[in-house]
């Protein structure tokens, strides 16, 4: 990609993460707001995930469990905005067979218990048929733990954003 092209890559990037944060606090309380973030995290004009999967390492509860899934095949296809149109967004999302595969997800806590990151992570993937993820840990509320499994769609210079952008799932509430 030549530099003018990265450039209006990570413009559009940036532009489609800093519109999260009025979405967020216009739907915050409902038990879904998990999966508007990742729905809009994993589109082609942000990250441009193939599939991704959110979870929660809770060692205090020793439980590490499945919140949200996206891929670009189920991906929610209507006219507007999947923010505007949350029931129907809702109902989509109740039906993605991957979204329910990540959901099903509840073992015992990764920090807690000590395991290591790979062999956990392995297994994860396994579980839900991803081929070579990447993935990111971060802190969130609570001494709780972020994990995004994700494979990339296509290689992207704007990803030195994504670790910033998934700070955003501290505002959406889970369990």
């Amino acid at each position: 990609m030549e530099k003018n092209e990265k450039n209006k890559r990570t413009h559009e990037v940036l532009l489609t993460v800093t519109a999260i944060p009025k979405y967020l606090v216009h739907l915050h309380g409902i038990d879904n707001l998990t999966e508007f973030l990742l729905h809009n995290l994993g589109q082609k004009n942000c990250f441009n995930f193939s599939k991704a999967a959110y979870f929660i390492d809770n060692p205090d509860f020793d439980c590490l469990q499945g919140v949200a899934g996206f891929t670009q095949v189920e991906s929610y296809q209507q006219k507007k905005n999947h923010w505007h149109e949350q029931e129907a967004f809702s109902a989509h999302m109740n039906e993605s067979a991957f979204n329910k595969q990540v959901k099903d997800v509840c073992r015992c806590s990764l920090k807690k218990n000590k395991q290591p990151e790979e062999s956990v992570i392995k297994e994860l993937s396994d579980r839900l048929e991803m081929s070579n993820p990447e993935y990111l840990m971060w802190p969130v509320k609570y001494e709780n733990h972020g994990i995004l499994l994700f494979e990339k769609g296509l290689p992207e210079e704007a990803d030195t954003h994504l670790h910033d952008a998934l700070h955003l799932f501290g505002f959406c509430s889970v369990m």
